[in-house]
C-alpha cells in the first residue's frame, strides 16, 4: 500500500524524513515524497521509476533480510548515499522488516544527519568558487558535458562564453584587493541575473568568468544576450563612496559549429574573447576559425618570451634625441627588440601586447630598465660624456604597488646617477586620478626625470600638466607627420610647444622624418627632436660610435 495510507502518517509528514521500501531481491517498492526530495528527484513517481536500487548501495538484500530477521531492526546507521546528480549525502538510516499485502519488505527510514551538512559544505567548497559562490571550472565542465549530450540528442544549439574584465588589475592597484573582491562578487551576481535558471555562470579565477547558454535559438539571440551581459556589467557600482566603472570583453563559441567537446568550445570562446580585447575591449566577438591561427601565433610568442630573457634573445636599441640648436645628443630612447629563433625579428607591436596578456610585461619591463641603466653607466665608465636614457613604462608597470622601491633598488644596484634616467609615461595613466600624482611624486623623489609620452593622443589637458611633475612633453608622431599638410595638426603642435615652454617643460617632437618638418618645428621654437631624419635606432655599439663622434 502507498505511504499516504500508512498508520505512521505522522512520521511521513515530518520534514526531511525519507522512507522507502524494498523487496527482498532489491526492487524499489514504494517511497515517500521526502525521500525523493532528499535524494534529488523531482517527485515520488520519478524515483519509483528506478526499479532496481543499486543506486542506494543495497548490494546484498538476502543477507540484509536475514540479519533483520535475527535482530528485528538495525538503527542509527551512518551511511553515505549518492543523490540523483551524483553528489554524496550522509544520512542516518534505520532498517526493519514490515509485512504488507505484497509480502515481506525491507523498510528504510532516512534522516539527514549532521554529517550530511558537513559533507555538503565540503562538496560545495570543492565545486564552487569561495569568493563569488559560483561554480568553479571543474563543476562548469561537468555541467557542460551533460548539456552537450542533451543538446546533441535534441539537436539544439548551445553557446559557451568567456568573459574577462578589462583592466581589472587597475582596480586592484588603485583601490586594493578588498574592494576589488567585492566588485567581483557584484559582477558574478549580475551575470547570474542576466541568464536563465537552466544556464550556468562560473568563475574560473581572477577576473575571468565562463557562461553556458543552453538551447539558444540562433546567433541573433546569442548576440542579444552577449550585449545585454556587457551592458549589465558596465553599470557603475558604488562601493564605499567610490563609483567604479567596469567593462568587459566577451567571446562566444557555438555548439556544434565551433566544437563538439567542452575543451574545444572553451578554448575557442577564449580565443574569441582575446579577439574582443584586440579590437578595442568592451565588446563581444564570435569565434572565427581564421582568428585562431593568430591566437596560436600569440601563444608561440608568449612561450618564447618566457625563455627569451634566459637565452639573451632580447636587446635594446637606442634612438637619439637631438638638440637642434647645439647639434648634441641630449638623450637616447631605449627601444626593445627581440630576435626570435623561429619567427625572426619580431616587431615590438607584435610581442609587447602578447607580453602584457601573458603576464610577462612586468618582468620584461624591469629587465629593460636595468639593462638601460647598466648601458648608460658603461658609456660613462668608457669616458664618454654622460647621456640620459629614456625608458618607457607600461601602464601595468606604473600600477605596481612597489614600483618606486623596485626602481630605486635597480638605480642603487647599477650605480646609476638617477638624473640620467628618464621614465616615459603615456597619457593612459593620467586617467587614474590622485594615485597617479602620488606615484609620479614618488618617482621624482628618486631623482629621475619624467616625460609625458604621446601627448595629444589621450585626454590630458593644460591643468593636468600644471598638476603633474613632468619634466618633458613628447608630441606624438601622428601630429608631427602631418604638420605640413594638415593645418589643424600644425596648430596643435604649435600650441603644445608654446604651452610646454610657458610651463618650463622640455618639448620633444617625435617622428621627424623630413627637412620640411624640421624647418617647421624650428620656426615654432621646438629645440629637441627625435626621428629617422636624425637616425634610426641603433644597437648599443652603434650608439656608442655615434657618441664618440660627438665627443
Amino acid at each position: 500500500m502507498p505511504f499516504s495510507t500508512m498508520n505512521d502518517a505522522e512520521l511521513m509528514e515530518r520534514r526531511r524524513v525519507g522512507v522507502y521500501r524494498l523487496t527482498l531481491d532489491g526492487q524499489l517498492s514504494d517511497c515517500n515524497e521526502s525521500c525523493a526530495l532528499i535524494l534529488g528527484y523531482d517527485s515520488r513517481e520519478e524515483m519509483l521509476n528506478l526499479g532496481q536500487v543499486e543506486f542506494f548501495n543495497e548490494t546484498d538484500f538476502p543477507t540484509i533480510a536475514s540479519a533483520l530477521k535475527d535482530l528485528g531492526s538495525v538503527n542509527n546507521l551512518e551511511v553515505c548515499l549518492r543523490r540523483r546528480n551524483g553528489t554524496l549525502l550522509w544520512v542516518t538510516k534505520n532498517l526493519g522488516l514490515v509485512e504488507t499485502a505484497q509480502g515481506t519488505l525491507i523498510e528504510a527510514v532516512l534522516v539527514e544527519s549532521n554529517e550530511s551538512h558537513l559533507g555538503e559544505r565540503f562538496e560545495h567548497q570543492v565545486t564552487h568558487d569561495p569568493l563569488s559562490g559560483l561554480p568553479n571550472r571543474s563543476l562548469f565542465m561537468d555541467r557542460l558535458v551533460v548539456a552537450l549530450a542533451q543538446a546533441q540528442r535534441r539537436q539544439k544549439t548551445l553557446a559557451v562564453c568567456v568573459v574577462d574584465l578589462d583592466h581589472f588589475d587597475l582596480i586592484n592597484a588603485t583601490f586594493g584587493r578588498g574592494l576589488a573582491d567585492r566588485i567581483l562578487k557584484i559582477i558574478g551576481d549580475r551575470l547570474v541575473d542576466c541568464l536563465r535558471l537552466e544556464d550556468t555562470v562560473a568563475r574560473f579565477g581572477s577576473d575571468e568568468f565562463a557562461l553556458m547558454l543552453s538551447e539558444v535559438d540562433n546567433e541573433v539571440s546569442i548576440a542579444s544576450i552577449a550585449q545585454r551581459i556587457l551592458d549589465t556589467i558596465s553599470r557603475p557600482a558604488v562601493i564605499d563612496g567610490h563609483e567604479i566603472h567596469i567593462n568587459a570583453s566577451l567571446g562566444v563559441a557555438i555548439f556544434p559549429t565551433d566544437g563538439v567537446d567542452p575543451e574545444t568550445l572553451l578554448r575557442n570562446a577564449d580565443t574569441a574573447m582575446y579577439r574582443a580585447k584586440d579590437v578595442g575591449r568592451n565588446t563581444w566577438q564570435f569565434y572565427e576559425p581564421e582568428v585562431n591561427a593568430r591566437a596560436f601565433e600569440r601563444q608561440v610568442v608568449v612561450r618564447g618570451l618566457r625563455t627569451a630573457l634566459e637565452r639573451d634573445e632580447l636587446s635594446l636599441h637606442y634612438q637619439p634625441q637631438i638638440n637642434v640648436q647645439t647639434g648634441e645628443i641630449d638623450c637616447v630612447e631605449a627601444l626593445l627588440r627581440w630576435d626570435h629563433p623561429e619567427l625572426g625579428l619580431v616587431p615590438p607591436g607584435d610581442f609587447l601586447p602578447a607580453a602584457e596578456q601573458g603576464g610577462l610585461i612586468l618582468k620584461i619591463g624591469e629587465w629593460v630598465v636595468r639593462t638601460a641603466a647598466r648601458q648608460v653607466r658603461t658609456w660613462s665608465d668608457a669616458g664618454l660624456k654622460p647621456v640620459r636614457v629614456a625608458v618607457n613604462l607600461s601602464w601595468r608597470q606604473f600600477q605596481q604597488p612597489d614600483l618606486i622601491g623596485r626602481l630605486g633598488a635597480i638605480i642603487l644596484e647599477e650605480g646609476l646617477d638617477p638624473s640620467l634616467l628618464e621614465l616615459e609615461i603615456s597619457e593612459r595613466t593620467m586617467q587614474q586620478g590622485d594615485r597617479t600624482i602620488t606615484t609620479l611624486l614618488g618617482l621624482k623623489n628618486l631623482g629621475v626625470r619624467l616625460a609625458l609620452d604621446d601627448f595629444g593622443t589621450g585626454q590630458s589637458s593644460l591643468s593636468d600638466l600644471k598638476r603633474m611633475p613632468f619634466d618633458t612633453v613628447k608630441i606624438d608622431t601622428s601630429y608631427v607627420k602631418n604638420v605640413m599638410t594638415h593645418s589643424d595638426d600644425a596648430a596643435l603642435v604649435h600650441a603644445v610647444i608654446m604651452m610646454a615652454r610657458a610651463l618650463g617643460l622640455r618639448v620633444v617632437a617625435e617622428g621627424v622624418e623630413t627637412k620640411a618638418q624640421l624647418g617647421f618645428l624650428r620656426e615654432k621654437s621646438c629645440v629637441d627632436m627625435q626621428g629617422f631624419f636624425f637616425g634610426k635606432p641603433k644597437p648599443a655599439y652603434g650608439m656608442e660610435e655615434l657618441l664618440r663622434l660627438q665627443h
